[in-house]
């Protein structure tokens, strides 16, 4: 893999979709964005981020999710993932 330009932050912005619900995975009535679906989210981030930098044949996997909840995200809403640390 060729080395990450320092400084690089992409954004990803996400349009949730009624399957990324909490309610759509089983928590019944809770019509908030999932914890899965944010991961989900995240693992899309961090590949965005380092996908140029890929060789040919080569792909990347995550090896640990910290995430912290501060606000319950609705469908509607427009969350915003951003890479702060590598």
């Amino acid at each position: 893999m060729k080395t990450l330009a320092a400084g690089k932050r992409p954004v990803h912005r996400v349009d949730p979709q009624p399957g990324d619900l909490a309610a759509a995975i089983g928590n019944a009535g809770v019509d908030v964005i999932s914890t899965p679906a944010i991961i989900a989210y995240l693992g899309t981030a961090g590949y965005l981020l380092i996908q140029s930098n890929y060789e040919p044949g080569e792909a990347s996997v995550g090896t640990r999710v910290n995430v912290e909840h501060v606000a319950a995200a609705l469908l509607g809403s427009e969350p915003v993932c951003r890479v702060i640390d590598l």
